[in-house]
């Protein structure tokens, strides 16, 4: 499975080099197309082939019932980086937003979604105003672009479009009538930022993505006054689950002494949504990842260039770069390229100890061995995409470097493959043990997932780059929104571990809540 994984990996982050002189698309490259494309199909069918035969894995992951903490949180935090990431345009309101700026009405209309408006009519000239007819209005609703602005966009309807944003924005972050919030809160931002997208760049898309999968969950079951109310509404009527009480704050079944049973504080929630948050994360950071190739991020200079951009940095960078440039940037820019490219290594690790964890009963005998062949067949497809595409990889003027990968790339790929099985294999059987200061360790699979495919490697690696481009780069809200997500990659229970003990402080220095928060 490990080494399926980063066979795949590796033949994704293989750079094309193209001669910088050469104007022309790399037509070598080109033709080779329907080949990989063969392979690709293949790689996709097989990828099917193994989550039907693990579907069983896939279903309780996906299809259960979990505690909405971690969502909360991320709701908090990510609304709070939603209204920051528009307040912080708010010099350019009027240039960007309005018909007093860059665009008016029917420009932004043309430039930015000219078929939805072919059937609109402006009204100047003494034209008709407004879409000419129902299948006007149905070219309209396919949409991609839907924005308010486009039709009223003067300041004082900029003005109370925005202020309706906050609003919902507000009601989404302290979790008042959260159902209607959310989705208030996700049509306004689109409906601001798509008026216009000349300041567009990635960050725009992050947000608009998290905030869809805020609004497919259900972000209000706790942290929230939605919760709040409803929990004192319960408690009022003697139906809920006192953390002090029966059951713990966690629900307790009908029985004779509670005929209706109790509520918990806590009502479960669907994990589907925040598995794909996860999924999203990881496939954030491995496309990253992967394009981040060429001579500068191979001999490590990136972070250092980055780093001298005069729009970037946040104070005069020379004086570490003299210092550091060419050898703590250096490992800085290895480290977060091949971070960022093996990233979806933590899902492979989560569901790996899930599996183990909830004892997840394998499938028969026969689809076992399907599974097994399957992932070995990908492996075997992913070395041949590499193979096929090494022509136009390796610069022409190297032919004996070109003669040479060929020869032995297939070798290597393979012995890589079955190292990793047979490690796979001794961890499972016959796994190491060690003695530290009196307590035996077994290095076994689950210490392996646990310290090398686990959350505080990755996620701790994450925090650490995260932090130093929020400290010395100014490039905007992207970073504090994706360093967010982190909550959803914790269940509840770990969250709660992390906040009780600052819950416990604030209540010792007489803020008035439990000391049990």
């Amino acid at each position: 499975m490990i080494a399926s994984t980063m066979t795949c990996l590796l033949a994704m982050m293989a750079p094309a080099t193209v001669p910088s002189d050469t104007p022309t698309p790399n037509l070598e490259a080109l033709a080779l197309a329907p080949t990989v494309g063969w392979l690709m199909l293949l790689a996709f069918a097989l990828v099917v082939a193994i989550f039907t035969v693990h579907r069983e894995t896939w279903r309780r992951l996906f299809l259960r019932a979990e505690d909405p903490r971690s969502v909360a949180a991320f709701r908090i935090a990510f609304g709070l980086m939603t209204m920051a990431n528009i307040n912080g345009l708010w010099e350019l309101f009027h240039y960007l937003f309005t018909d007093e700026g860059l665009f008016f009405a029917d420009v932004a209309q043309e430039v930015f979604a000219k078929d939805q408006f072919e059937g609109f009519g402006d009204g100047i000239g003494g034209g008709p105003r407004g879409f000419f007819d129902w299948a006007a209005v149905v070219e309209f609703i396919k949409g991609p672009k839907f924005s308010l602005l486009f039709f009223w966009d003067s300041p004082t309807a900029f003005w109370l479009h925005l202020a309706g944003f906050w609003l919902a924005c507000t009601c989404l972050i302290v979790g008042y009538k959260t159902k209607y919030a959310k989705w208030a809160t996700f049509i306004l931002f689109n409906s601001i930022i798509l008026r216009n997208q000349v300041f567009w760049e990635g960050t725009e898309n992050v947000y608009r993505c998290f905030l869809f999968y805020l609004c497919l969950s259900r972000c209000g079951a706790a942290y929230s006054v939605d919760n709040w109310l409803r929990c004192r509404r319960l408690r009022a009527q003697g139906l809920l689950s006192e953390r002090d009480g029966p059951g713990g704050g966690a629900g307790v079944a009908p029985s004779p002494e509670h005929p209706r049973g109790l509520e918990a504080v806590y009502k479960l929630i669907p994990a589907w949504p925040r598995m794909l948050m996860i999924l999203q994360v990881a496939a954030l950071y491995c496309s990253t990842g992967a394009v981040k190739n060429g001579a500068v991020w191979k001999n490590g200079d990136a972070f250092y260039y980055a780093l001298n951009l005069d729009h970037f940095y946040r104070f005069e960078p020379q004086q570490l770069s003299a210092i550091f440039g060419t050898n703590l940037f250096r490992i800085n820019t290895w480290v977060v390229h091949w971070w960022e490219a093996c990233f979806p290594l933590v899902v492979l690790g989560l569901v790996s100890r899930f599996m183990r964890r909830e004892q997840v009963p394998p499938p028969p005998r026969a689809a076992l061995w399907l599974g097994r062949v399957c992932w070995v067949l990908l492996g075997l497809t992913a070395c041949a995409i590499v193979y096929v595409v090494l022509p136009v990889h390796i610069p022409r003027a190297t032919p004996g470097a070109l003669r040479a990968w060929q020869q032995w790339f297939p070798v290597a790929w393979i012995g890589g493959m079955a190292m990793i099985a047979g490690v796979i294999m001794w961890l499972r059987r016959r796994p190491p043990c060690v003695t530290i200061r009196g307590v035996r360790h077994v290095l076994d699979l689950d210490w392996f997932c646990t310290w090398f495919l686990g959350r505080r490697l990755w996620l701790g690696l994450g925090v650490i780059f995260h932090a130093h481009l929020i400290m010395m780069m100014n490039i905007g809200w992207f970073t504090p929104a994706t360093l967010s997500t982190y909550f959803v990659f914790l269940n509840g229970s770990e969250l709660a571990h992390l906040l009780q003990p600052l819950g416990a402080r604030l209540a010792r220095l007489g803020v008035p809540m439990p000391a049990a928060v």
